[in-house]
């Protein structure tokens, strides 16, 4: 995988994607829309509303149209940086509002500032590897009416030639400029139930990540949250932030509700 070539670094740089002035479109992905999103979803769009330069943190609002209205909510992206790198080459996302829901992680595989980016979205993946995302500018779509063609060159050649379209040159027709928010809600996913959750690995994968992010995991032979060094790729949902976010989720390996349970 070519991020986690450090030598690539400066094509990777996270910070210079998260901190555009331009709203941001979803082009191409490598999996099919409902394993993220809403099935029939379109038109997901991030726009930056607010920007800690210091803490290269990006506030922003994410909005993708289904079935003829609009939902919308904020989310929270911070550039990470590996030790022994000069640049920040992955960043963490997590919804604003739900703080509780914990962090993902994505690596930044290439990136042109202002123009495009190609992350890879390691909780989901195809046949041969983990998944990718193209994201690109508003602005060259609607003003040049195509991606860069670089950007979608290499992500064939780094994603592979299966791709689905997300994004509609309708979107601007259909109110993606305006704020207008419809659903202030997160889209409905299939998860796992805090029961289930207690008894997941910390990981699943082909391959472990070089992130080293301190987390808690429930581990289930010593029956108790532990310290877990996460290295950024294939998460369940059996990582926590906090040891109290731990210990809440799975008190003794299960939820309280099932407390009693035979």
């Amino acid at each position: 995988y070519p991020e986690s070539v450090q030598e690539l670094q400066n094509y990777q740089d996270a910070w210079a994607f998260l901190n555009s002035t331009s709203r941001i479109v979803l082009l191409y992905q490598t999996f099919e829309i409902e394993k993220k999103y809403p099935q029939n979803s379109t038109c997901v769009w991030v726009k930056r509303v607010e920007v800690n330069e210091t803490e290269k943190t990006f506030f922003g609002a994410i909005s993708l149209h289904n079935n003829d209205s609009w939902w919308v909510t904020n989310l929270t992206f911070k550039a990470m940086t590996l030790e022994g790198y000069n640049v920040s080459t992955f960043f963490s996302a997590e919804y604003t509002k739900y703080p509780e829901d914990g962090k993902q992680y994505f690596p930044v595989v290439y990136q042109e500032p202002g123009k495009c980016a190609i992350i890879r979205d390691p909780y989901r993946d195809t046949e041969s590897q983990y998944a990718c995302e193209l994201w690109v500018s508003a602005t060259i779509l609607q003003k040049e009416k195509n991606p860069p063609k670089r950007c979608t060159i290499l992500f064939d050649f780094l994603c592979g030639t299966t791709k689905y379209n997300v994004y509609d040159p309708d979107c601007p027709k259909k109110g993606a400029k305006s704020d207008k928010t419809t659903s202030s809600t997160k889209p409905t996913e299939a998860s796992p139930s805090d029961g289930d959750i207690c008894k997941l690995p910390p990981i699943t994968g082909r391959y472990s990540c070089r992130m080293a992010i301190p987390k808690f995991t429930y581990n289930s032979t010593v029956r108790k949250c532990i310290n877990y060094t996460y290295g950024g790729c294939w998460g369940t949902q059996n990582l926590f932030d906090t040891e109290n976010q731990c210990t809440k989720r799975c008190p003794g390996g299960f939820p309280k509700k099932d407390a009693g349970a035979v």
